[in-house]
């Protein structure tokens, strides 16, 4: 039998968003709007990714359009925490330098 994924974001008192779960593509569409809210929302975003599982291209895709959500607001964009698989794919397609990643 196989599970369903899911994935939340939630934000914490100094502003920072944090992912936990499978950022995939069964999983990016729940946490669409409610990740570039805080984008739209917060002065610098900062996103940990601690808390993932998994992840795959939609949720390199997510964190691109968050990306691009700072930008044309004119805001530091933060990620930290990015699991190595999504690192890797990040390299692969020549993303790495699209935001700050630590």
């Amino acid at each position: 039998m196989l599970s369903m994924a899911h994935a939340q974001f939630q934000q914490d008192a100094q502003q920072i968003g944090y992912f936990s779960g499978a950022l995939n593509f069964r999983t990016v569409l729940s946490v669409y709007e409610v990740s570039l809210s805080y984008v739209e929302t917060t002065a610098n975003p900062v996103i940990d990714c601690t808390g993932l599982t998994q992840g795959d291209s939609a949720g390199i895709a997510l964190l691109l359009a968050c990306f691009r959500a700072a930008v044309n607001q004119r805001k530091k964009f933060q990620v930290r925490a990015l699991p190595e698989g999504m690192r890797a794919l990040m390299r692969v397609c020549d993303l790495e330098d699209f935001f700050e990643s630590k």
